[in-house]
């Protein structure tokens, strides 16, 4: 009688006698089960990282505001009021525009 085994990576021996299942973390197979969800459904997952990538941006923008906002407050000069007005306006129009942007793609029956 002839005993074979069968190598596999990370060291995992098959033999007829003694199969042995192979234990996979709890993680690694939450990992991979995320990343076959993600394979299938490609819309959904490009969506949802365009969805995140948007709301870390909209926060950005957001903090420039404050910033921007406590700099006004502190300077006397006209001139640099001016530009602190316009840069605030801008970014004001820019969140406005994300904030819309990222409700259509919540809820894209609502537009």
């Amino acid at each position: 009688m002839m005993l074979f085994t069968l190598w596999i990576p990370n060291n995992i021996i098959f033999t007829p006698f003694n199969y042995t299942q192979p234990v996979i973390p709890a993680m690694k197979i939450e990992k991979l089960l995320h990343k076959l969800q993600a394979f299938f459904d490609t819309d959904k997952y490009k969506k949802r990282q365009h969805i995140e990538e948007l709301k870390k941006i909209l926060l950005k923008l957001k903090k420039k505001e404050r910033k921007i906002i406590e700099a006004l407050q502190q300077t006397d000069d006209d001139c640099l009021t001016k530009h602190y007005q316009t840069e605030l306006e801008i970014i004001r129009a820019q969140r406005k525009k994300g904030i819309e942007v990222l409700q259509q793609l919540k809820n894209p029956n609502k537009s």
